[in-house]
């Protein structure tokens, strides 16, 4: 597969460097198939050379003003005029278009000439499609122009109705010629006008084969509450994202299969959160956010998730109010989600868990591919774990197909472990937000690594005041036991 990441402006004026020429011009297809070739920039020289040696068939990537993504075209609408003429080059193969600030007549007349010259209909071709408008839009700007990209194989919708132009009949046409749209994603905000919220509220039960909804609402209109009524409706509905609506009061309605397909769900700052997770116990993978948690509610989240018995991946981000962390033994409830191969438990102030507390929680998750824990913030002296080297031992014994950890560790302690470690490690290590690589040469030394294993850490140097730096990038905890008899190098300590 071929790609040609091109950085920089669409301007005149702008050359390719030479070498890079020379590099098209001896290269074959062949070779290009293979490669990945970083330009400065690109004009009309550069592109008469990729026509020429590139099947424009393959995948072909401009980073910069214009984009070709996965056979993907997106727009950034202070883009150089002469540049839409690329869509009569690649409007055979476009299947997705993405408008970012379009919102210039002449831009769009020009795009729609471009359109209307294609060898083939865009129409058929196009599933996606991405409006956005998130700088002040000149007024006379018409935007029924973006109309003529809806139709009956777009797939994904990204919209963004906050501008004032964009009315409920507009929406009603858009929704109405996209009825097989699969993803939504809408942000609402209250510069909307509460008609337009209930069209589009409207529209959404008329559009059945939904399966992913991304909904912002950084807005009080009541009306959004309504949303999801209409979206538990929705048999094919397998993701659901949220952020900033506040779902304490409304109840999954179960009783007429509500979200009955629904396998995901992502909540960002969504007050109420645990009450109306309680009716959804089905769902494999959670993710939730919230800076504005109490460590009661906290709490009673664990509570509520211990009883999904079929949760594959927990993902949770939270900041507790004040200084008060949640108890020692908070996450011990979890150890009833058997399934689990994910969890994730970012926390200020962390949950003070020990050695033991982790064991008492590995020890049922016997299925755990990646384990994270910790807080957001490193080197933060009123952030000192309690964990200790033993806890290595203890996730590997307890989940044989673990791949990935991030956890902090204090190697003061439990020194005299059976665990033999790199003499210059400081009291405090860091192994947060470094990583075990998830390949599957690791993951099989993993699982058969032993609880007395030797190990060595990638850490900071932080001797005599000293911060140094990270000698290499890449694998940041490396478990091995003898490398050499095993016939591989996975330890890299880093002496700064």
């Amino acid at each position: 597969m071929f790609t040609v990441a091109t950085v920089g402006r669409c301007h005149r004026g702008l050359l390719l460097d030479e070498v890079l020429v020379q590099i098209f011009q001896r290269s074959s297809h062949t070779t290009l198939a293979k490669a990945a070739i970083v330009c400065r920039a690109w004009n009309e020289p550069a592109l008469r050379i990729l026509w020429e040696w590139v099947d424009l068939r393959d995948f072909l990537n401009i980073f910069g003003r214009v984009k070709w993504e996965n056979d993907s075209l997106r727009f950034d609408g202070g883009c150089a005029e002469r540049s839409l003429d690329r869509l009569t080059l690649y409007g055979s193969w476009i299947k997705s278009l993405f408008l970012i600030q379009w919102l210039h007549n002449t831009l769009m007349d020009e795009l729609r000439t471009a359109i209307a010259q294609l060898p083939q209909p865009l129409l058929p071709l196009l599933h996606d499609l991405e409006i956005s408008f998130l700088d002040p839009v000149p007024e006379e700007t018409d935007v029924s122009h973006a109309l003529v990209f809806a139709g009956p194989t777009l797939r994904k919708l990204w919209f963004m109705p906050h501008y004032k132009k964009i009315t409920s009949a507009f929406c009603m046409q858009l929704l109405t010629l996209s009825p097989f749209l699969e993803e939504l994603t809408l942000f609402i905000d209250n510069v909307i006008e509460s008609s337009t919220i209930a069209v589009v509220i409207k529209m959404l039960a008329h559009l059945p084969a939904l399966r992913l909804v991304d909904i912002e609402a950084v807005a009080s209109n009541h009306l959004i509450h309504a949303i999801l009524p209409v979206l538990a409706g929705h048999k094919c509905l397998e993701e659901l994202r949220i952020k900033d609506i506040n779902v304490a009061s409304y109840s999954v309605p179960t009783h007429h299969g509500g979200f009955a397909s629904l396998r995901h769900v992502l909540s960002v700052s969504c007050p109420g959160i645990s009450s109306f997770l309680k009716s959804l116990p089905s769902i494999s993978e959670l993710t939730v956010v919230d800076a504005h948690m109490s460590s009661r509610a906290v709490t009673e989240f664990i509570q509520v998730i211990s009883t999904f018995k079929r949760l594959k991946s927990l993902v949770f981000e939270g900041n507790v109010g004040g200084s008060e962390s949640p108890p020692v033994d908070a996450l011990l409830p979890l150890r009833l989600c058997s399934m689990l191969e994910t969890l994730s438990i970012i926390m200020f102030p962390p949950i003070p868990m020990h050695d033991n507390d982790l064991e008492a929680l590995l020890s049922h998750l016997p299925r755990l591919i990646s384990f994270t824990t910790g807080s957001p913030w490193q080197g933060d002296s009123t952030d000192r774990p309690n964990l200790t080297l033993r806890a290595l031992a203890i996730i590997t014994a307890s989940c044989p197909m673990i791949r990935f950890i991030s956890i902090k560790l204090d190697a003061s302690k439990n020194a005299d472990h059976a665990m033999v470690y790199h003499p210059t490690l400081l009291n405090q290590i860091d192994v947060q937000r470094s990583y075990i690589e998830d390949t599957e040469a690791v993951a099989r030394f993993l699982a058969r690594l032993p609880a007395s294993a030797a190990l060595k850490l990638e850490y900071h140097n932080m001797m005599n005041g000293h911060e140094g730096q990270w000698k290499e990038v890449g694998v940041g905890l490396s478990l091995f036991q003898d490398a050499r008899d095993r016939g591989a190098s996975l330890a890299r300590v880093a002496d700064a």
